[in-house]
Protein backbone atom coordinates (compact mmCIF):
# COMPACT_ATOMS: atom_id res chain seq x y z
CA UNK A 1 0.00 0.00 0.00
CA UNK A 2 3.07 2.02 1.21
CA UNK A 3 4.50 1.38 -1.88
CA UNK A 4 1.78 2.25 -4.31
CA UNK A 5 0.86 5.59 -3.03
CA UNK A 6 4.55 6.58 -3.43
CA UNK A 7 4.31 5.85 -7.19
CA UNK A 8 1.06 7.81 -7.59
CA UNK A 9 2.69 10.41 -5.89
CA UNK A 10 5.56 10.07 -7.95
CA UNK A 11 3.30 10.21 -10.83
CA UNK A 12 1.33 13.19 -10.07
CA UNK A 13 4.38 15.15 -9.37
CA UNK A 14 5.92 14.47 -12.91
CA UNK A 15 2.54 15.26 -14.40
CA UNK A 16 0.70 18.01 -13.31
CA UNK A 17 1.79 20.39 -10.36
CA UNK A 18 0.15 19.75 -6.79
CA UNK A 19 -1.38 21.83 -4.61
CA UNK A 20 -0.11 22.25 -0.78
CA UNK A 21 -2.94 20.90 0.75
CA UNK A 22 -3.21 17.79 -1.40
CA UNK A 23 0.57 17.16 -0.44
CA UNK A 24 -0.73 17.57 3.33
CA UNK A 25 -3.65 15.33 3.02
CA UNK A 26 -1.42 12.88 1.05
CA UNK A 27 1.72 13.00 3.66
CA UNK A 28 -1.66 12.37 6.33
CA UNK A 29 -3.00 9.30 4.89
CA UNK A 30 0.74 7.94 4.86
CA UNK A 31 1.07 8.06 8.13
CA UNK A 32 -2.11 7.10 8.78
CA UNK A 33 -1.16 3.82 6.57
CA UNK A 34 2.39 2.96 8.46
CA UNK A 35 0.47 3.03 11.63
CA UNK A 36 -1.95 0.90 10.72
CA UNK A 37 0.95 -1.48 9.66
CA UNK A 38 3.31 -1.62 13.23
CA UNK A 39 -0.32 -2.11 14.90
CA UNK A 40 -1.19 -5.04 12.77
CA UNK A 41 2.66 -6.05 13.06
CA UNK A 42 2.02 -6.24 16.81
CA UNK A 43 -1.26 -7.92 16.79
CA UNK A 44 0.00 -10.65 15.00
CA UNK A 45 2.92 -10.73 17.17
CA UNK A 46 1.04 -11.08 19.94
CA UNK A 47 -0.99 -14.13 18.56
CA UNK A 48 1.95 -16.04 17.59
CA UNK A 49 2.93 -15.60 21.09
CA UNK A 50 -0.32 -16.67 22.27
CA UNK A 51 -0.04 -19.99 19.82
CA UNK A 52 2.99 -20.88 21.01
CA UNK A 53 2.17 -20.44 24.71
CA UNK A 54 -0.65 -22.72 23.84
CA UNK A 55 1.39 -25.23 22.26
CA UNK A 56 3.51 -26.15 25.42
CA UNK A 57 2.28 -28.29 27.70
CA UNK A 58 0.21 -27.20 30.59
CA UNK A 59 1.63 -27.84 34.45
CA UNK A 60 -0.90 -29.45 36.63
CA UNK A 61 -2.28 -27.12 38.77
CA UNK A 62 -2.18 -27.99 42.66
CA UNK A 63 -5.58 -28.05 44.57
CA UNK A 64 -5.93 -26.04 47.73
CA UNK A 65 -6.32 -28.14 50.63
CA UNK A 66 -9.72 -27.55 51.78
CA UNK A 67 -11.33 -27.73 55.54
CA UNK A 68 -12.24 -31.59 54.40
CA UNK A 69 -8.53 -32.77 53.81
CA UNK A 70 -7.46 -30.76 56.33
CA UNK A 71 -9.72 -32.43 59.08
CA UNK A 72 -8.90 -36.13 57.01
CA UNK A 73 -5.04 -35.68 57.44
CA UNK A 74 -5.06 -34.87 60.93
CA UNK A 75 -7.23 -37.83 61.74
CA UNK A 76 -5.45 -39.58 60.46
CA UNK A 77 -2.21 -37.95 61.72
CA UNK A 78 -4.12 -38.73 65.86
CA UNK A 79 -5.02 -42.64 64.45
CA UNK A 80 -1.40 -43.14 63.28
CA UNK A 81 0.06 -41.65 66.95
CA UNK A 82 -2.71 -43.58 69.15
CA UNK A 83 -2.27 -47.22 67.20
CA UNK A 84 1.65 -46.60 67.36
CA UNK A 85 1.23 -45.97 71.38
CA UNK A 86 -0.60 -49.40 72.05
CA UNK A 87 -0.57 -49.02 75.41
CA UNK A 88 -3.16 -47.82 78.16
CA UNK A 89 -6.02 -45.25 77.49
CA UNK A 90 -3.92 -42.42 79.14
CA UNK A 91 -0.62 -43.02 76.95
CA UNK A 92 -2.76 -43.63 74.01
CA UNK A 93 -4.60 -40.30 74.73
CA UNK A 94 -1.48 -38.77 75.75
CA UNK A 95 0.11 -39.40 72.33
CA UNK A 96 -2.78 -38.33 69.85
CA UNK A 97 -3.10 -35.29 72.43
CA UNK A 98 -0.93 -33.11 70.02
CA UNK A 99 -2.42 -34.14 67.02
CA UNK A 100 -6.71 -33.76 67.84
CA UNK A 101 -5.96 -30.70 70.51
CA UNK A 102 -7.51 -32.50 73.27
CA UNK A 103 -7.31 -30.29 77.08
CA UNK A 104 -8.53 -33.33 78.98
CA UNK A 105 -7.73 -37.01 78.50
CA UNK A 106 -10.88 -39.51 77.45
CA UNK A 107 -12.39 -41.15 75.34
CA UNK A 108 -15.64 -39.00 75.50
CA UNK A 109 -13.82 -35.41 74.53
CA UNK A 110 -12.68 -36.43 71.43
CA UNK A 111 -15.82 -38.69 70.46
CA UNK A 112 -17.23 -35.18 70.77
CA UNK A 113 -14.98 -33.12 69.52
CA UNK A 114 -14.23 -35.89 66.30
CA UNK A 115 -18.24 -35.03 65.92
CA UNK A 116 -18.41 -31.73 65.82
CA UNK A 117 -15.50 -31.10 63.67
CA UNK A 118 -16.96 -33.96 61.14
CA UNK A 119 -20.81 -32.73 61.10
CA UNK A 120 -19.38 -28.59 60.83
CA UNK A 121 -17.53 -30.16 57.35
CA UNK A 122 -20.79 -31.65 56.42
CA UNK A 123 -20.24 -35.27 57.02
CA UNK A 124 -23.84 -37.00 57.25
CA UNK A 125 -22.96 -38.72 61.04
CA UNK A 126 -20.62 -38.26 63.77
CA UNK A 127 -17.52 -40.73 63.24
CA UNK A 128 -17.12 -43.81 65.59
CA UNK A 129 -13.95 -43.53 67.48
CA UNK A 130 -13.64 -47.03 69.41
CA UNK A 131 -11.75 -49.49 70.57
CA UNK A 132 -10.33 -52.75 69.17
CA UNK A 133 -8.66 -55.04 71.51
CA UNK A 134 -6.30 -58.11 69.88
CA UNK A 135 -5.67 -60.57 71.64
CA UNK A 136 -2.77 -62.61 70.51
CA UNK A 137 -3.40 -66.61 71.80
CA UNK A 138 0.36 -68.01 70.78
CA UNK A 139 2.84 -67.13 73.31
CA UNK A 140 1.20 -66.65 76.02
CA UNK A 141 -2.02 -63.52 76.42
CA UNK A 142 -0.88 -60.34 74.80
CA UNK A 143 -3.19 -57.41 74.51
CA UNK A 144 -2.50 -54.62 72.20
CA UNK A 145 -5.35 -51.68 72.28
CA UNK A 146 -5.71 -50.17 68.57
CA UNK A 147 -8.29 -47.19 68.46
CA UNK A 148 -9.99 -47.29 65.27
CA UNK A 149 -11.74 -44.60 63.56
CA UNK A 150 -14.85 -45.18 61.08
CA UNK A 151 -18.14 -43.79 59.93
CA UNK A 152 -21.40 -45.14 61.15
CA UNK A 153 -22.89 -48.19 59.40
CA UNK A 154 -26.06 -50.27 59.54
CA UNK A 155 -26.30 -52.35 63.06
CA UNK A 156 -24.66 -49.30 65.21
CA UNK A 157 -26.58 -47.27 67.81
CA UNK A 158 -28.38 -44.34 66.50
CA UNK A 159 -27.53 -44.65 62.84
CA UNK A 160 -30.44 -43.36 60.69
CA UNK A 161 -31.07 -46.25 57.95
CA UNK A 162 -32.18 -44.30 55.22
CA UNK A 163 -31.89 -46.54 52.42
CA UNK A 164 -35.62 -48.66 53.94
CA UNK A 165 -38.54 -46.87 54.67
CA UNK A 166 -39.27 -48.78 58.02
CA UNK A 167 -42.03 -47.30 60.55
CA UNK A 168 -40.51 -45.27 63.71
CA UNK A 169 -37.80 -42.95 64.09
CA UNK A 170 -35.62 -45.23 61.66
CA UNK A 171 -32.71 -45.60 64.60
CA UNK A 172 -30.78 -48.82 64.76
CA UNK A 173 -30.17 -50.03 68.18
CA UNK A 174 -27.51 -52.63 69.13
CA UNK A 175 -29.39 -55.17 71.11
CA UNK A 176 -27.58 -57.75 73.57
CA UNK A 177 -28.30 -61.59 72.26
CA UNK A 178 -29.57 -60.33 68.79
CA UNK A 179 -28.13 -58.20 65.61
CA UNK A 180 -30.03 -55.17 65.79
CA UNK A 181 -33.72 -54.02 66.30
CA UNK A 182 -35.45 -50.73 64.92
CA UNK A 183 -37.00 -48.53 67.26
Amino acid sequence: MCRLLCIALLILATTAPIQADQVANLKAQVAMLRKTVTDLRAKVQKLQAENDALRQPKKAIKAKPTARDTFTATLKKAIANINTAKATKATAFKAARPALRVTTIGRGNVIRLLSAQAQALGYKYPPIFSQKIIRKRRGGQTVERCWLFRYPRRGDAGYKDTRRGTPGTGRRELVRGASSRMV
